[in-house]
């Protein structure tokens, strides 16, 4: 995943409101006066630079070589980051640092597994690493209906004279959800450059989520429908925000 797009990423994933908006919400949900966050599916290495800068230690876990290359490169350009930050290969369904973090960040993870088994195994990874009061924030994305989704612009950015275009749609096979990624570079009227990437998405339902928590020892404490801190409603959102806590703990 991510071979063909992932330069393009956080070029345009992630604004600095979103990044504001999601290390504030580590900043309200620890407990602990350490301030050691597990990071998985850490991408290119956005809110892992942004926590760092607010002066926190992060341990970084990224399966996609592409992604942890990219994340190395702004590293280089942000030597100052280097004590606070580590980066290690790795599979959440098998993670095991034989360490607790007060805070555990999985961020758009879980729904790109391929099943619930899937899930379930990388939701006793997170329990495993939670330590004494600490807590993880997991999101899901959550069924609502099975509609094709045309072509949509959903990111745009000129530099110079040339400009870059971000596009997603999806489409259906059986009850499964794909997205498709589309990254475009222009120059002059003409698209020179073009890139396109397919997501399998696993979606769930809101009781679905609750059991197989129940399941992997995690209790949902907090509920919000995006990282801004909006309530989660059970009839609208189309996507949970989880903040989960160890039952064992």
């Amino acid at each position: 995943m991510y071979h063909q797009i992932g330069h393009f990423y956080s070029f345009f994933e992630t604004s600095e409101s979103d990044l504001d908006q999601i290390s504030q919400l580590i900043v309200n949900t620890i407990t602990s006066e350490s301030k050691a966050v597990l990071d998985i599916g850490s991408g290119p290495g956005d809110i892992a630079l942004q926590l760092a800068r607010r002066g926190f230690t992060i341990t970084c876990v990224e399966p996609s070589p592409s992604m942890r290359s990219v994340f190395l490169s702004r590293l280089n350009d942000e030597r100052s980051m280097d004590p606070k930050i580590t980066l290690l290969p790795g599979n959440i369904e098998t993670l095991d640092l034989k360490q607790h973090y007060p805070i555990v960040l999985v961020r758009s993870v879980l729904f790109l597994l391929k099943d619930l088994g899937q899930q379930i195994r990388a939701l006793r990874s997170i329990q495993r690493h939670i330590g004494v009061n600490g807590k993880a924030i997991a999101n899901f994305v959550i069924k609502r209906d099975t509609k094709f989704k045309e072509k949509k612009l959903i990111g745009r950015r000129t530099l110079g004279e040339s400009e870059y275009l971000h596009y997603s749609q999806s489409r259906y096979e059986g009850n499964v959800k794909i997205v498709t990624w589309i990254f475009e570079m222009w120059h002059q009227g003409k698209c020179i450059e073009s890139h396109k990437e397919d997501f399998r998405v696993l979606e769930n339902s809101f009781e679905e989520i609750k059991c197989i928590l129940d399941q992997t020892g995690l209790r949902m404490i907090d509920s919000y429908e995006n990282f801004s801190g909006k309530n989660f409603s059970t009839d609208r959102s189309e996507s949970l925000i989880a903040v989960l806590e160890n039952k064992a703990l």
